[in-house]
């Protein structure tokens, strides 16, 4: 790394970058949960310098001490990388997944200008940043280079659309063939995510970076980026999904259960039930809080699904196993009952889009709540 700053560097002076060429990679998404979203770079190549290296805002240390506590909280530095363009498409080819490249047109100062900016970025004390997923990603980065070198001499000309997307709408698609990994990730996301993302906010995605950079114009006129060509072809297939389907295993289990509750022979195995489902719940609502509280990622702050999932839930399963006609019980049975039914009745008013493979969990909640509530 350090070699490819100072050859950098040390090239700096010699001939002009006219003939340079800057291209912008975008890489289709991958079978890892942190690949699923794709992935780009700038890729820069003068063979007067001998240079052909990809720059990469998406690289993290997994030896760095704690981890998995600073991804989890948000606290994990991303760092620009420096890497040859050989060893950067032998990852890529090994994991199947496409590549396509497109040509930033730029004249030889402005490319000499997002060279010098890249390598200035890449000094130690600058290459590390504190990654956020929608507002400051390694696709999102690569945007912001070309702003910060062409200043108000770019400018974009998109197409009018009444259609407006979320930052929820937009990754959903990523997601789709992961199920679950869709319906938790929509349990731990709060309302920042249901902003509406114009264009620009788009391009947090690297195929939205790449749709939407084209529409960029230097000087009004100029195109910022040139025809798209495909390097690799894909062999992953990122139309399997996980089954069994949230929803579908949601709403079998929703009568299953009530049918135990109601017509049980064993009270005792009745009563296990009852714990283990509002312990299972506030477990859950342990990890949303957490999310939304402790942690800085602004996505998953001011989540309203911490109205049903809390850890208020982990409280009433150990209540039950201590005391089940204990006088608090009964109070927050009637308390989560009355927040069940207006998330219910309010479900689509909500400033946040709440999952609808979650609703009959809604409706275990309420018969659950009720039978908190009901005298013995």
């Amino acid at each position: 790394m350090l070699f490819s700053l100072m050859l950098v560097a040390s090239v700096w002076g010699q001939s002009s970058w006219e003939e340079a060429r800057i291209t912008m990679l975008t890489c289709s998404p991958g079978e890892a949960l942190y690949s699923s979203f794709g992935h780009s770079a700038i890729r820069i190549q003068d063979a007067s310098r001998g240079l052909d290296q990809v720059y990469n805002y998406g690289t993290f240390d997994f030896n760095t001490p704690n981890f998995y506590t600073k991804f989890l909280r948000g606290k994990l530095l991303y760092n620009l990388d420096v890497q040859s363009f050989q060893s950067f498409m032998v990852e890529y080819r090994t994991e199947g997944r496409s590549v396509y490249e497109e040509e930033v047109q730029l004249d030889g100062p402005e490319k000499e200008a997002v060279a010098g900016f890249l390598t200035e970025n890449y000094r130690p004390e600058n290459r590390y940043y504190l990654y956020d997923f929608f507002f400051d990603n390694c696709s999102s980065r690569i945007r912001d280079v070309f702003e910060a070198v062409l200043k108000d001499r770019l400018t974009y000309h998109f197409p009018k659309s009444d259609v407006e997307m979320t930052y929820r709408d937009a990754i959903g698609p990523y997601i789709a063939r992961q199920p679950w990994v869709d319906f938790g990730i929509d349990l731990l996301l709060g309302t920042p995510t249901d902003q509406v993302a114009d264009e620009r906010g788009q391009m947090f995605l690297p195929d939205y970076l790449s749709d939407n950079l084209a529409y960029g114009r230097v000087d009004g006129a100029r195109s910022l980026l040139g025809p798209r060509i495909q390097l690799l072809e894909p062999t992953f297939d990122t139309t399997s999904t996980s089954k069994p389907y949230p929803a579908i295993l949601f709403w079998i289990l929703l009568p299953c259960f009530i049918l135990l509750w109601l017509y049980s022979p064993n009270p005792r195995l009745t009563q296990v039930a009852d714990v283990l489902f509002w312990v299972l719940f506030g477990l859950a609502g342990c990890l949303v809080a957490f999310m939304s509280w402790g942690t800085d990622h602004q996505a998953t702050q001011h989540n309203w699904n911490i109205l049903w999932l809390h850890p208020i839930g982990l409280l009433a399963g150990i209540g039950l196993m201590v005391n089940r006609k204990a006088q608090w019980l009964k109070f927050f049975g009637w308390l989560q009952l009355l927040l069940t039914i207006g998330l219910l009745i309010s479900w689509k008013w909500l400033p946040q889009e709440l999952p609808t493979a979650a609703i009959p969990l809604l409706l275990l909640l309420g018969w659950q709540s009720w039978r908190l509530a009901k005298p013995y």
